[in-house]
């Protein structure tokens, strides 16, 4: 399982630009998510890009990083800081 965070979002009149966390629960996932060379990453970061630009009408820069969060999915203040409510 994942979920991606929000660090960042700014916008102008010609452009966003997104800064985002995958967090992950392990050291393997994180691996999945990377991909060999950055491919599968890289590949989310387009796939996501191309859907900002659609609804927004900009170009928008994302920037992604992968984080192993033990037992995010568990951690409830984690989760309420997401805005996730049981």
């Amino acid at each position: 399982a994942s979920c991606v965070e929000i660090i960042s979002y700014k916008e102008t009149d010609t452009s966003h630009s997104i800064e985002a966390v995958i967090h992950v629960e392990t050291q393997g996932q994180k691996g999945i998510i990377i991909g060999k060379k950055g491919r599968i990453i890289t590949k989310i970061k387009k796939g996501a890009q191309k859907e900002f630009e659609r609804l927004t009408g900009v170009p928008v820069a994302i920037t992604c990083h992968v984080s192993v969060t033990p037992k995010w999915r568990d951690n409830k203040s984690f989760l309420n800081e997401l805005g996730f409510t049981p």
